[in-house]
């Protein structure tokens, strides 16, 4: 899932959580298509099927929050 930073009416930045990685593509409302090329933010621990990972931003913008997931989808003891 991507989240817009900063979130408000004119956000600067698109942020894309994949299954490694967390990457921004610059963003003006409206835009249909990336405008620049994705810049590298942060590496996560893989998730093997967890493909996308949900991004969420601090009220003040400060800080990033990414969704982990889990290493399966049933996982038996």
């Amino acid at each position: 899932m991507a989240s817009l930073l900063p979130a408000r009416a004119h956000p600067q930045w698109l942020y894309i959580g994949d299954t490694d990685a967390v990457v921004r593509v610059p963003y003006q409302v409206g835009d249909l298509e990336a405008k620049g090329p994705a810049e590298h933010v942060v590496d996560l621990p893989g998730g093997r099927g967890h493909w996308t990972r949900d991004i969420a931003f601090s009220l003040d913008s400060q800080t990033m929050f990414v969704a982990v997931g889990s290493g399966s989808n049933v996982e038996r003891s």
